[in-house]
């Protein structure tokens, strides 16, 4: 039996101009932020969470994970899909939200700032993180095409970004903690869980059983 084709219902007109494509994809993109900020706390809190002092040995991950591709139709697909590549997607996005979030207030500590020295340290910050944005945005676009050597090149970049803002408040004196340093230690954190992922990735651990049929 002949498979069958997908085809578009429209074919996508010679005119439109690369404008038009430009905005639809900006559009869609920030669609994609917002429904990650809603939908991450519920992935992570279903992925990471596990029930303390209980007496039940079930493992939540694998409770869910297996209640899913139960019912896909095809069982290892899904299972490696989901307790693979979307640990990794999920961790990635996490660190994005947070790096994000850290750089949108760095504009107000400036102004804050109480001197030369820490204008210009939190304006090195400043481009450090809007260079750690576009690092782990590349990094989340290489898990999504499963480029995983790519990823951990991305997350490198990112994490030395974040180390070197951190670093700079100790390079020369004054030598003072970082206004920002709760947030540097806590993205060099979560870039060392997508190591940890990338590193089971590459072994094909996941820490996960399969259900047996």
């Amino acid at each position: 039996m002949a498979e069958a084709m997908l085809e578009l219902e429209e074919p996508i007109p010679a005119e439109m101009n690369r404008e038009a494509v430009y905005l639809s994809r900006i559009q869609e993109m920030a669609c994609l932020t917002s429904i990650l900020r809603l939908v991450l706390p519920l992935l992570a809190a279903a992925l990471f969470y596990h029930p303390a002092n209980t007496g039940v040995h079930v493992n939540a991950d694998n409770q869910l994970l297996n209640q899913i591709c139960n019912q896909a139709q095809s069982y290892d697909f899904c299972f490696n899909v989901l307790a693979l590549d979307g640990l990794c997607l999920i961790s990635v996005a996490i660190t994005i939200d947070r790096v994000q979030n850290t750089s949108d207030i760095i504009p107000s500590l400036i102004k804050q700032a109480a001197g030369p020295v820490d204008i210009q340290r939190l304006t090195t910050c400043q481009s450090n993180y809007t260079a750690a944005v576009d690092a782990y945005t590349k990094a989340w676009s290489s898990a999504s095409s499963r480029a995983y050597y790519d990823v951990l090149s991305w997350i490198q970049v990112g994490a030395n970004e974040v180390i070197h803002c951190e670093n700079i408040y100790r390079m020369s004196q004054p030598i003072r903690q970082s206004p920002i340093t709760v947030e540097n230690h806590d993205v060099v954190k979560l870039s060392e869980i997508t190591l940890i992922i990338l590193s089971m990735i590459e072994s094909g651990s996941t820490g996960l059983e399969k259900e047996n049929f």
